[in-house]
């Protein structure tokens, strides 16, 4: 599908080709005599072809004017919706954001919560599972790249960027920035970036967040974005190396993503210590799996101590600021209502199989001998 759809952001207009958007407004008040929670939400989003409605909301702990408030967001997807290609938040411009050099790298700076959908082993997609990603902070400095970033060195299933191979409580990708990011960002040093990992469903995952500065175009290999300087300070989020154009497949258990989706994001607004960094033993909590390490935080006390340090803080005129989230939907090439990347029939629209139902061996409507394949497609159905 090639239609052009638009964003309309509060100076101008900007047309994005192959895909379908949708400009998310959320309006967090800043004021001393409100609850924490005060909020409302203003939602414009554009179906197309391939239905995409992002749900978003966003919340802070702590309403008051200048206070260092946890911010809280929010991003679900429902089924049947097409799953999201790009994703970009921004946080408002009067907010204060710490850059790299403010935090020492490997303190605990975020949370992501999730209820993910997957596709295992080419099944269906309709495996639920609840992630948590624990996020650090880490080095935005580019030219410490760790080249190879996810490659295998000592074949133990576990990419050498999530190992702590030089003994220092954290994974190398905090302390190193991996190369994919430089691909899928030529050119641009990001302000702030986290870093978190875990295992989903025994596959060792990571998610990379970089923040710029306001106005920072995003040359990214599948579009440009050149946001107003306004809308303030874009956040990306990378799983694995999604967007990296020199990837490498690897073979793995998790065949697909889908909506639903529900995210949970807190922004911490106090950086919080983290216990894998301590001097001492590594804490078995923090490497659960061979030389794999996370980041657990704790009240503090161990040496270093990365807790205490100002990460988010409030406008300091009480008000009403506006995030922006800019989405783009993966492509729907046949219209049939499914992304390509969960249609085996992604030329041949199919509009009567369901990628979320059905196993191996077992006949479905669309799919007569039971191979997930579609008939639309099957060579032999």
């Amino acid at each position: 599908m090639t239609t052009a759809k638009r964003l309309v952001s509060s100076l101008r207009r900007v047309a994005v080709p192959l895909g379908v958007m949708g400009l998310v407004l959320i309006v967090l008040t800043v004021a001393s005599d409100l609850p924490p929670d005060a909020r409302a939400d203003f939602n414009v989003a554009d179906p197309g072809a391939c239905g995409f409605n992002p749900l978003t909301s966003s919340s802070l702990s702590d309403a008051t004017a200048g206070a260092n408030s946890d911010i809280m967001t929010t991003f679900d997807l429902l089924a049947p919706d097409c799953y999201y290609d790009t994703l970009v938040s921004f946080i408002p411009p009067k907010f204060g954001v710490a850059a790299d050099a403010d935090v020492a790298d490997g303190a605990i700076v975020a949370e992501l919560r999730a209820k993910v959908t997957l596709g295992l082993i080419g099944n269906a997609c309709n495996n639920s599972l609840n992630v948590k990603f624990v996020m650090m902070d880490a080095t935005t400095d580019t030219s410490n790249v760790m080249a190879d970033a996810f490659k295998d060195i000592n074949s133990d299933n576990i990419p050498d960027m999530m190992e702590d191979r030089d003994d220092d409580g954290l994974p190398d990708a905090v302390t190193s920035y991996p190369d994919f990011l430089t691909r899928i960002f030529p050119g641009a040093t990001p302000r702030a970036r986290l870093h978190g990992q875990m295992s989903v469903s025994g596959v060792v995952t990571s998610l990379s967040m970089l923040i710029f500065e306001p106005g920072t175009v995003l040359n990214t290999p599948a579009r440009t974005i050149t946001p107003d300087p306004s809308l303030g300070y874009p956040s990306v989020f990378i799983l694995q190396t999604m967007g990296d154009p020199d990837a490498i497949s690897r073979a793995s258990p998790i065949t697909d993503f889908c909506a639903p989706l529900e995210t949970d994001v807190t922004s911490f607004g106090i950086t919080r210590d983290n216990l894998c960094t301590d001097d001492g033993p590594t804490p078995p909590v923090c490497s659960p799996i061979g030389d794999f390490i996370e980041g657990v935080p704790g009240p503090g006390g161990t040496a270093p101590d990365e807790s205490g340090v100002v990460y988010r803080t409030n406008p300091i005129v009480a008000g009403t600021y506006t995030p922006t989230w800019f989405a783009v939907s993966q492509r729907d090439a046949d219209g049939d209502g499914y992304e390509n990347s969960l249609d085996p029939c992604p030329f041949d629209a199919d509009p009567s199989w369901d990628p979320r139902v059905g196993s191996f061996g077992t006949p479905q409507t669309g799919d007569s001998d039971g191979d997930r394949i579609p008939d639309g497609c099957d060579q032999s159905p």
